[in-house]
């Protein structure tokens, strides 16, 4: 209680010298409050929030870095699938310009066939005459380009009489 009296009877300097010492130690200890932490063993809220934040970034950063790997991985399997595809296709391209070829010889084949047989008649039914130009088209369409079939077969067929049986 004397203490506190002795506070309250103080003059305006001794007052504002008081006032000034408690400011440098208030000011001391916060610019020595973090080694004064350290030393003891304690921390702040601030050195525990830095520490959470610190281990929070170096988790986005691993997550980062497998989601990279992964991001590679899929990256790979994606090219080896790609290159899986591109030879399937070329199987496919393959096997359908053989596939076309064997078609196209024998439609020639029955196109000639059926020159030979209706040349000799020089007439034919209007049945026989639709399907030999359907081989024809048939033969187009596979790619077939002879000259034979367009400058011999076609152009002598217009002159076969076409009879009604």
């Amino acid at each position: 209680m004397q203490d506190i009296s002795r506070l309250l009877e103080m003059d305006w300097k001794n007052g504002v010298l008081f006032l000034a010492a408690i400011i440098i130690v208030a000011v001391f200890v916060i610019q020595k409050f973090d080694w004064i932490v350290e030393r003891f063993g304690l921390q702040s809220k601030r050195q525990i929030k830095e520490a959470k934040q610190d281990k929070d970034i170096n988790e986005l950063k691993d997550r980062a870095k497998k989601t990279d790997e992964n991001i590679e991985k899929i990256c790979t399997s994606i090219s080896g699938l790609k290159d899986s595809i591109d030879e399937v296709s070329a199987k496919v391209s393959d096997l359908q310009r053989k596939t076309n070829d064997a078609e196209r010889n024998k439609l020639r084949d029955r196109i000639g066939q059926g020159y030979r047989y209706y040349r000799q008649k020089g007439q034919w039914n209007h049945i026989e005459k639709e399907a030999f130009e359907g081989l024809i088209e048939s033969y187009e369409a596979a790619g077939g380009t002879n000259g034979f079939v367009h400058t011999k077969v076609i152009p002598e067929s217009l002159t076969w009489e076409v009879i009604d049986e």
